[in-house]
């Protein structure tokens, strides 16, 4: 097992295989704390945080989006045949999220910077 311990997906803690569902848990996670400041399952103990991680049910304030919350939850799902991004569709599936409606995925940038000597 490798990675960051309060980022591993559930399945990776059950040893039961994993794949990309597990990388959109960690996104989660990223996810959480920008909204949250803080982890969402922690504990110094190893143990405690697979529990945590495998049974604990994260949390958000009522006055988030829905938008946001939904996007949380569904990162967060513990079941990854039902994590947002899943499906055959993947990413496309996060970037069609309501979050995103109104995002840098519809435009067209110019992201050409001009050099200064």
């Amino acid at each position: 097992m490798c990675g960051t311990r309060t980022y591993m997906a559930p399945e990776i803690y059950m040893k039961i295989g994993y794949g990309m569902a597990a990388d959109w848990w960690a996104l989660g996670v990223t996810v959480y704390i920008m909204l949250m400041y803080e982890l969402p399952f922690k504990d110094e103990d190893q143990i405690e945080l697979m529990k945590s991680i495998r049974y604990d049910e994260i949390e958000l304030p009522e006055d988030l989006s829905e938008d946001v919350s939904n996007l949380t939850y569904q990162l967060l799902e513990k079941d990854p045949d039902y994590r947002l991004g899943s499906g055959e569709a993947g990413a496309e599936m996060i970037k069609e999220h309501p979050f995103f409606r109104v995002s840098f995925y519809s435009r067209n940038f110019d992201l050409q910077a001009e050099m200064h000597k």
